[in-house]
């Protein structure tokens, strides 16, 4: 049996072959001077036999009806790209799943992110209408009619650069959050990004309504998808007659897997670490 007892069972479903154990019931002992058996770190039977029938089980569960059917497809299938700036859909994409404390991390910052935006598009509705009450009462409307409605539309449009100028210039500092160990290691070799809020305006559109977005809010969303892509060749995907599919991770890490290529990357199923599904359409 391999090292790995996991990593075999995966290997046993991609390859559509079973396991086999070498087990020794007694004088067990007497391998330790066999060359070729003292390799191995134990094979003492009553040491490996609920795990010999545990994984016996899982593989019986998973290819039981398939013994005599052919494997017709298998490839690796890729890792989530957000930093892409092609947009894929329709191929499925493997992504590491965040354990929780990441999770809580990745969500206090983009708390944190959209609390920014709200506050400065607060700030940019507030400039803009005291700009429009100005621009109203040096060029009112008489019957009408704009008194002067280029002068009025080149006041707006000067309000709005010095608005987006004076918002540019303020930098807002993300507050810390509490680092994992990878981040405090990245940290100390310098390759720990840090961020400051750097605003962009849009406004206003038809409807009066004011747009403010971060110029850095897409860079910051992506650097965090980007902590969560896999190396390929670590996910498979294999496929039997009539259609039985199997998806198999073979990392130590939870995938989940954007099995439709939508580009919001959702979740079709999720894997545990060196675990696999089994898809039957």
């Amino acid at each position: 049996m391999a090292e790995c007892t996991e990593e075999a069972v995966l290997n046993s479903i991609e390859n559509g072959a079973s396991i086999f154990f070498t087990l020794s019931y007694q004088n067990t002992q007497e391998l330790k001077t066999s060359e070729y058996w003292s390799q191995y770190y134990s094979i003492q039977y009553d040491i490996w036999k609920d795990d010999v029938v545990k994984y016996y089980d899982i593989i019986n569960g998973a290819l039981s009806d398939l013994q005599n059917k052919y494997i017709v497809d298998h490839d690796f299938i890729e890792s989530y790209d957000p930093a892409s700036t092609k947009v894929v859909t329709g191929v499925m994409q493997a992504t590491r799943i965040p354990d929780d404390k990441e999770q809580e991390t990745d969500n206090k910052l983009i708390a944190e992110m959209n609390k920014l935006n709200s506050e400065n598009e607060a700030k940019a509705a507030q400039r803009y209408n005291n700009a429009m009450i100005r621009a109203d009462r040096m060029y009112p409307m008489v019957d009408g009619v704009r008194t002067d409605n280029r002068a009025y539309n080149a006041y707006l449009n000067d309000a709005e650069s010095n608005i987006a100028t004076s918002l540019k210039s303020d930098f807002l500092k993300i507050s810390e959050v509490e680092l994992t160990e990878d981040e405090k290691a990245a940290l100390e070799a310098g390759t720990l990004p840090r961020y400051s809020i750097v605003d962009g305006i849009k406004v206003p559109d038809a409807n009066g309504e004011f747009i403010w977005v971060s110029s850095e809010y897409n860079t910051i969303l992506t650097d965090i998808a980007l902590q969560y892509t896999i190396q390929k060749g670590t996910v498979v995907r294999v496929v039997y007659e009539e259609g039985i599919e199997f998806i198999l991770n073979y990392n130590s890490f939870g995938v989940g897997i954007n099995y439709d290529g939508d580009a919001k990357n959702t979740y079709e199923y999720e894997i545990e670490p060196m675990g696999f599904v089994k898809i039957e359409k």
